[in-house]
């Protein structure tokens, strides 16, 4: 049999079980949980078949199916103020391999009242056509790579490195998605900084603020799609970043596969403490 769980989280943060509240309603099935659907633009040229133009990944639909049970009057009004119209709903499911949320907003919510047993058919509308990690991973720099994974086989008289020594703080950072994914950036500052910069070095692309920090400040860089952010927090000010963005800075990305992420400044960067979390995305569950 096929286990997994399914809830959500409405928008003042209260939590609802859909697939195993069963003296409450019945999770009949869930539409939406696939890859997304793609829009491709092609254009005819003088042969057969078309060029490629460009490839559009739309937003998600989702489609939950219940059927009433127990208190059915009770329980419709507890679906209510789950899904309420206009607010957002973070769905969240999780089967053996994959724990994944997505952010919905309610297009129809239609209970068939007088039905002998009553169904309610509810539609979301994901903007994201991507699942989300619901936790991430957590990642430190330092001047210390690991290299070092298992399995591993070391030959006689060839030696394997177990880790690298680099001349700024480095992640190595593996991005086992389904797709490219963004990630933020947590940094605290014991001490004077400038010319802060962030590298993604396997792409070759970077992110560098014309700005100086002192000790006490907090950055959060959000590169996330749909989130992007940058900004300093200075006691109880919060400071949008956007304006001291150096020219040619890109909203860094992770590819899928093996993604090295460096850190550096102007100046100070030992006095920089960074924590990179990744939320990982996903085509379907």
């Amino acid at each position: 049999m096929y286990e997994y769980t399914l809830s959500v989280i409405n928008a003042a943060g209260e939590e609802l079980e859909l697939s195993r509240a069963f003296d409450r309603f019945v999770l009949t099935d869930v539409e939406g949980l696939g890859p997304p659907a793609t829009d491709i633009a092609a254009s005819s040229g003088a042969g057969d078949g078309s060029v490629f133009g460009a490839a559009h990944a739309r937003e998600r639909t989702i489609v939950l199916h219940l059927v009433m049970a127990g208190d059915v009057e009770e329980n419709r009004l507890r679906l209510y103020r789950a899904f309420t119209p206009k607010k957002p709903v973070t769905l969240v499911f999780a089967n053996r391999l994959r724990s994944v949320k997505t952010v919905g907003y309610v297009e129809t919510h239609e209970p068939d009242i007088y039905a002998p047993a009553e169904k309610v058919d509810i539609t979301l509308r994901c903007p994201s056509p991507w699942l989300e990690s619901v936790t991430p991973e957590d990642f430190i720099p330092s001047y210390s790579v690991p290299l070092f994974s298992a399995p591993f086989a070391i030959e006689e008289g060839e030696p394997i490195p177990v880790s690298e020594v680099v001349d700024h703080p480095t992640s190595l950072i593996l991005n086992s998605g389904d797709v490219e994914c963004g990630f933020v950036a947590e940094v605290t500052f014991s001490g004077a900084v400038t010319g802060l910069r962030f590298a993604n070095e396997t792409a070759g692309t970077w992110f560098k603020l014309d700005f100086s920090f002192a000790a006490g400040d907090k950055l959060t860089l959000d590169t996330r799609s749909g989130r992007l952010a940058v900004k300093v927090t200075r006691g109880t000010t919060v400071t949008n970043l956007l304006r001291y963005m150096v020219s040619g800075s890109r909203w860094l990305k992770l590819a899928v596969g093996a993604n090295r992420l460096g850190v550096t400044a102007d100046s100070g960067i030992d006095n920089a403490a960074v924590t990179i979390s990744v939320y990982r995305l996903f085509g379907g569950v």
